[in-house]
């Protein structure tokens, strides 16, 4: 576990941070040889990132969705996230806020003072447990919908009305 810490530490480190953020394709390359390690006889996935895409969504949607997810290549995802997590956190600090990418939170004391301070609490426990940036961000990839732009769009209109 620790050595795993250390490797995500080392490549989060490594990356460069492009202009426009994070670039997953380029976080997959450098998380690959560690996620191989971990996947061990079920091997990899033809497709990464289609892969957590489908992996996400039948966990959203288990009806709706179907996917062969193997429970040996739970290590590899975790650790994937793992890294995509701590670059996000590096991206909103390096790069400029982009209105259809970045949410804008409130912050503690705007969180203390809303009406509906508990409602707000539990969408922020939903987005933080159930990985639902890192879905936005990786179906940007895997799908022609960017999701994630009108969601963060609507999300910064709504913040300033």
């Amino acid at each position: 576990m620790k050595q795993l810490k250390q490797e995500a530490k080392k490549i989060v480190n490594k990356y460069p941070m492009p202009e426009k953020g994070v670039c997953l394709k380029d976080v997959l390359s450098m998380c690959q040889p560690v996620m191989k390690e971990l996947c061990g006889r079920a091997g990899e996935p033809e497709d990464w990132l289609k892969y957590l895409y489908d992996y996400l969504a039948t966990t959203y949607y288990p009806e709706n969705f179907q996917t062969d997810f193997m429970s040996e290549r739970k290590p590899a995802v975790d650790f994937y996230f793992q890294v995509l997590k701590k670059l996000f956190l590096r991206e909103k600090k390096e790069t400029p806020f982009d209105r259809c990418r970045d949410f804008q939170l409130l912050t503690d004391i705007e969180r203390e003072q809303c009406e509906i301070k508990e409602e707000y609490d539990r969408f922020l426990d939903c987005f933080y447990d159930y990985d639902i940036y890192e879905f936005l961000r990786i179906s940007r990839e895997c799908t022609p919908f960017d999701t994630l732009g009108h969601i963060a769009g609507v999300h910064h209109v709504s913040m300033y009305i």
